[in-house]
Order: structure tokens, then C-alpha cells, then sequence
């Protein structure tokens, strides 16, 4: 990290105020020939020092990373009633007298 303190500084900038993708801002390190000399990390490790905190760019900032999905609030249904209830049988029943009840 020390040695692309430069490029890490610039990330950030462009990922905070431009709105870039870690991605995008390495290809530009990448295809801009003023930047040949500098070293630079690849985009999966700026990814990575992202979700570890090393840099001041939080996934919230980042476009792509975190989609936030809106739940909808369920309703719950309530269970039918199927059939006579237990407690509306007949008393003869509870006796238990006969065989099959």
C-alpha cells in the first residue's frame, strides 16, 4: 500500500467525487501513459482494501457494489377454520364408552 500511496489518493478522489468504479479508475492508471512509472494495485485489491477499510471509500459509496433492496412488508394470513371444532362434539363421546370414538 505504501508504495501506491499516489495512486490509492487518486482512487479515492475519483471514486468519491467523480462517482468511478475501482475498475474504471485502474484502467485509466492503466491506458494513460503519463502514469507508466507509477505502480498501482489491481482492481480486486482495491475491492478488497474497501470492504477491510483501509481506504476512505465505504461500499455504500461505490455504485455497483451495494444494491439495497426495499422489502415489502407481508401481510400475514390468517388459517382458515376447516371443519367442527373439537369442542362441538357430542357428549356421548367424551364418555368414551363405545369402541371407534
Amino acid at each position: 500500500m505504501a508504495k501506491a500511496g499516489k495512486f490509492i489518493k487518486f482512487a479515492e478522489k475519483k471514486i468519491l467525487y467523480d462517482k468511478w468504479s475501482p475498475d474504471a479508475v485502474v484502467d485509466l492508471y492503466k491506458l494513460d501513459p503519463k502514469w507508466k512509472d507509477c505502480s498501482i494495485v489491481c482492481t480486486k485489491t482495491l475491492y478488497n482494501y474497501t470492504d477491510q477499510g483501509l481506504l476512505g471509500v465505504r461500499n455504500i459509496d461505490l455504485n455497483l457494489k451495494l444494491r439495497l433492496k426495499i422489502k415489502k412488508k407481508s401481510i400475514r394470513r390468517n388459517k382458515r377454520i376447516t371443519g367442527k371444532s373439537i369442542e362441538e362434539r357430542p357428549k356421548e363421546i367424551e364418555s368414551r364408552e363405545t369402541f371407534g370414538h
